[in-house]
This record gives structure tokens, sequence and C-alpha cells, in this order.
């Protein structure tokens, strides 16, 4: 055990020194953890959004497979944690190259894209494809073979339970 050394009016001595120190390898420290932190949250955010979206691109292939009308529900979860928050997912299009594609961002990040197979993927309103868009959070999706042909392709139908016509 180390002796303390007292001045004159008794105040130890060293310990401004000692404390001042500790403090700045604080200040280099925390921040580094916070960072790491951070990257590790939002890499998991990133890789659970990309699970599900396999969970749906596999939903997909066995709906396309099956007899027209035929109509699956999933349930996704697209909630991140507050560092990294999904800010949104839109599934589909209305162009050839879209309704392949799930298009989604991650606070702070740029838009990224995933492949769902050689199908047109889309919600219809009125008859023309939209893009189906998610904000993020838990949802519950019905996906139809439609039997609708639209710029020669058969359209795999996707549409958020309760808050589309599912018919």
């Amino acid at each position: 055990m180390r002796k303390l050394s007292k001045d004159d009016n008794g105040d130890v001595l060293g310990i401004p020194l000692e404390l001042l120190i500790v403090a700045l390898v604080m200040a280099i420290v925390i921040p580094s953890i916070w960072g790491f932190t951070g990257m590790y949250i939002r890499e998991q955010t990133e890789t659970n959004v990309r699970n599900e979206l396999e969970q749906l691109r596999y939903t997909i292939e066995k709906v396309s497979s099956s007899e027209v009308g035929n109509t699956r529900t999933i349930q996704l979860d697209f909630s991140g944690h507050p560092m990294a928050r999904v800010d949104y997912v839109n599934i589909g299009g209305d162009t050839i190259y879209q309704c392949q594609y799930v298009r989604y961002s991650l606070r702070g990040r740029g838009e990224d894209m995933y492949h769902l197979g050689d199908f047109f993927v889309s919600n219809f309103s009125d008859d023309s494809p939209v893009p189906l868009d998610i904000s993020g959070g838990e949802v519950s999706l019905f996906i139809k073979r439609s039997g609708r042909i639209h710029m020669d392709i058969e359209v795999i139908e996707v549409g958020i339970i309760g808050g589309v016509d599912e018919n």
C-alpha cells in the first residue's frame, strides 16, 4: 500500500494529477467503446433485416410454385435498436427492375437493396403496381400468387394484413 504524503496544509499531494490522468484515459476510451458498440448494433440490425428478407424470399418462392390464388401469411420483424433504427422497407415497385427487389434503409446509412428473385413482386392499387411501404416494426403480410400478368411476368402480390384488400 502506498503511503500518501501531505503538504503543510494537510492536502494530499499527487491526487489532482492522478485524477487528471484517470479522466484523460476515460475521455479517450469511452468514445471508442461507444463507437464499437454502435457499429456492432448496426451490423446486428442489418443482419436481422436481411434474415427477415430471406424469410420473405423463401415464402415468395413457395407461393410462386403453388396454384394460382394460393395465399400465405408471414410475420416479419423490422424493429431495430434506437442506435440502428430501420427507417423504411419498400417491397416491390412498378418497374421490372424495382419489382424484384426490396429497398431498405437503416438510420444514418444509405439505401440498400435485397434481391427477391425473378418474380414481379408488388402491391397493387387500382390495378397498377406500387411498392409496399413498411416503416419498420412488426408487420404481418399476405403473399398471393395472383395469376395476373404484368409486363409479361406473373405477379406475386404482397400486402399488409388488415391494411389492404386481401382478395
